[in-house]
């Protein structure tokens, strides 16, 4: 009797710990618009990460992302932010490569698709 309890605690360990080990961290893509200083726009949207968190939610104020390359995008994206980025608000002020980047995001300033000159036919 006290061999069968002691398999039937051990059997019970066993789930326990193995639902413990699982992971069900839910994950997305986060979507942001790199900026170009050259040419003072944004790219348009892109997959730049996959974050830890649940799907995301809409309508949170644009924040300016800066990776360690140098890279700088903007998002309207909820947190949570990629890692290892450096997070500054929509009200950056004068933060840097921030400030023009939140600009160009929120007048929508596109870069064009590297056509020089609007009038010139596009190939077939």
């Amino acid at each position: 009797m006290k061999r069968a309890l002691l398999l039937a605690m051990a059997a019970a360990g066993l789930v326990v710990g193995a639902v413990g080990a699982c992971n069900n961290t839910a994950s997305h893509i986060f979507i942001a618009r790199q900026y170009d200083p050259k040419n003072q726009c944004v790219e348009p949207s892109e997959g730049i990460d996959v974050v830890d968190g649940p799907a995301p939610t809409v309508g949170c104020t644009a924040a300016c992302l800066t990776n360690p390359n140098g890279d700088v995008y903007v998002s309207g994206m909820c947190p949570p932010y990629p890692f290892g980025d450096t997070v500054v608000g929509g009200d950056a002020g004068d933060a840097g490569p921030c400030a023009p980047a939140l600009a160009a995001y929120g007048a929508n300033t596109t870069c064009d698709a590297g056509i020089s000159d609007a009038g010139a036919a596009l190939p077939d």
